[in-house]
């Protein structure tokens, strides 16, 4: 019961963080920023959200396989190499979507949006998108990390960003609203 409680608050603490990371941004920004900067940074949210479910769909086949590789006792090479097996495909579909929007972006924004600057929309979404793409390589390890109950640390310093996400993120409104 004491080692269930456990990883189920630190699952629990990790989804607490993810929602205040996908949330705090445009509660600041409805706070410091006008409705033009908050409906700019609604269509930014859109084009992030669908590339986060394409990229994710990888990370979601994974968990299953990547915690029987653990609870089979597999040794550390052959998880390393189930794990850099998973991150490869994800970097496979991740990759050329990455590249299609860094080339073909703003005319796809203009198209989509035209009332908005085009260039704004796309700087953004590469802000927000580009480190999550790369970040989402690593998803088959944070899956082992879970299927060994490792993800206390994790967590911690998850909690640890968010503060910081939030600290950084008022004066860089205040500094330039949408970049911000």
């Amino acid at each position: 019961l004491r080692a269930l409680c456990g990883f189920s608050f630190y699952a629990f603490l990790q989804i607490i963080v993810s929602q205040t990371n996908a949330g705090i941004s445009r509660m600041l920004l409805g706070v410091f920023s006008t409705l033009e900067v908050i409906a700019l940074y609604g269509v930014i949210m859109q084009l992030h959200s669908m590339f986060n479910s394409i990229s994710n769909v990888v990370g979601g086949i994974t968990f299953p396989q990547v915690s029987r590789a653990v609870f089979a006792d597999a040794d550390r090479k052959s998880l390393t190499e189930c794990c850099a097996r998973y991150s490869r495909y994800q970097m496979f579909i991740s990759a050329p979507l990455m590249g299609g929007f860094i080339l073909l972006g703003r005319i796809f924004a203009s198209l989509w949006v035209p009332e908005y600057n085009n260039t704004h929309i796309w700087l953004c979404t590469l802000i927000m998108v580009i480190p999550e793409t790369l970040s989402a390589v690593e998803t088959p390890f944070f899956h082992v990390m879970k299927a060994k109950n490792l993800q206390r640390t994790r967590s911690i310093i998850l909690v640890g960003v968010t503060v910081a996400n939030v600290l950084l993120t008022i004066p860089l409104i205040k500094w330039n609203d949408i970049y911000g």
